[in-house]
């Protein structure tokens, strides 16, 4: 199972690239994350690097999430994996003419259990994927330098 979206952010790559690859941001910007804490090598995340991180939507376990790949201000992918199974996720930025940056993320279960779960609860899966895309555009967008263009 496999789900996306893409969003535009009025933003400069500097700002959104700091707000996705580094997990430990991701609470100022995701509501339904938490906590993040760096259990490898941490801050800047790198491909090897560890992470516990706790949903306010799981309740059995915190998501360990290893890094996978790390292309600066291109793409950042980690491995995730909790009771419910495994999954991959990838941001891709793409700055765009107009000065905004094109972010697509895409969720993929990986194996089997995480494809079961994934398969039953797509639908909602999807919602949380929109609504992470549309924080992370405000985030961004309450963030960037006052020079970038505005929605």
């Amino acid at each position: 199972m496999e789900c996306t979206t893409t969003v535009e952010i009025a933003s400069d790559v500097q700002t959104v690239w700091g707000a996705v690859a580094d997990p430990e941001a991701w609470p100022r910007w995701m509501d339904d994350v938490r906590r993040v804490e760096a259990t490898g090598p941490g801050a800047p995340a790198r491909y090897g690097s560890e992470y516990l991180v706790k949903q306010a939507w799981w309740k059995f376990d915190d998501q360990r999430i290893q890094v996978r790949q790390v292309e600066p201000e291109r793409r950042f992918e980690f491995v995730a994996e909790t009771s419910a199974g495994r999954f991959v996720f990838v941001y891709v930025l793409e700055e765009m003419a107009d000065r905004r940056i094109a972010v697509t993320s895409t969720l993929r279960h990986d194996d089997l259990t995480g494809r079961l779960a994934g398969g039953m609860a797509k639908g909602e899966i999807e919602k949380t994927l929109v609504k992470e895309a549309a924080q992370l555009r405000d985030y961004c967008e309450a963030q960037s330098p006052q020079d970038v263009i505005t929605r």
